[in-house]
């Protein structure tokens, strides 16, 4: 065998393992939105209409590539469930031209639950409300992918004034 073609074959095999489509062009802090148990009778933020929702919680998306690229949720988001900072219930996130190793930092909360998601308190198994932020970047064809849940329940007891 030509000893040339075996010092081409290491570089090959690299290029081949190494070469193939770029990883998708945002990271984020946050794999997954998990916050439990939401109370949606209290008196900070009675059925989460405060400004920031109930449990907000920030998660960072950061442009990896060396162009600039535009970022949107194809799909929106969820907004009977979830609020974003800046794009309240009803309002749809607006794609977003992000530089190079640009940072985008959101807020996101819960803000509702639909009829007949509501849990009891200690109820067992609770059933949790799930959805997904999806986020595509310009020329990538997959998306990024953040995963939500949230069980809602209401904690309604009274003062107890039979003594």
């Amino acid at each position: 065998m030509n000893p040339r073609f075996n010092l081409f074959l290491p570089v090959l095999a690299a290029c081949l393992l190494g070469c193939g489509e770029d990883p998708f062009p945002l990271e984020t802090d946050q794999t997954e939105l998990a916050w439990e148990w939401i109370d949606f009778h209290t008196e900070d933020c009675m059925d989460c209409l405060c400004d920031a929702g109930c449990a907000p919680t920030r998660i960072t998306l950061t442009q990896t590539h060396k162009k600039p690229l535009t970022i949107d949720m194809p799909n929106g988001h969820d907004t009977d469930h979830i609020c974003i900072d800046g794009y309240p219930a009803g309002t749809e996130f607006k794609p977003l031209e992000m530089q190079p190793a640009e940072r985008l930092i959101l807020d996101v909360s819960v803000c509702g639950y639909l009829p007949g998601e509501l849990n009891l308190e200690g109820q067992e198994p609770p059933i949790p409300v799930e959805g997904n932020l999806v986020f595509s970047a310009s020329g990538a064809a997959d998306r990024l992918l953040i995963p939500w849940s949230f069980i809602p329940y209401r904690v309604q007891g009274g003062i107890d004034t039979g003594q």
